[in-house]
């Protein structure tokens, strides 16, 4: 059984990109996936991640970057002197993802990846 729920967590600490990813999948597997077939199939899996995550407690005020990234600016690189500014940045990454200002899925960006069942509250 085809198990992706590790294939984020691939890209991003294996620095592998969708390219690579979707050939590794398509070699391992004799799919014929396209590096956005590949990226596709995370969409769902993010928003499921994130269901279990709620239902166990998890809320908005867990989402927060580790302490010292948000007290000692990079020294170096183009954000050297930087801190993120997790007020401004927060609400832009729940919108990009599909979520209210809570953390929670919309409904319809539940129903745009399949889940009808979820599109009413």
């Amino acid at each position: 059984m085809f198990n992706p729920l590790g294939l984020c967590k691939l890209l991003i600490k294996g620095r592998v990109g969708g390219e690579r990813l979707s050939q590794t999948i398509n070699g391992a597997l004799g799919w014929g996936w396209s590096t956005a077939d590949t990226l596709t199939a995370g969409k769902p899996i993010f928003q499921l991640k994130r269901l279990i995550n709620l239902r166990l407690g998890v809320t908005a005020a867990d989402d927060t970057l580790p302490r010292r990234f948000l007290t000692e600016p990079r020294p170096t690189g183009s954000g050297a002197g930087y801190l993120p500014d997790m007020d401004f940045l927060l609400p832009l990454y729940y919108e990009m993802r599909g979520w209210d200002e809570e953390g929670v899925p919309r409904p319809e960006r539940l129903v745009e990846l399949g889940w009808p069942e979820y599109g009413s509250s």
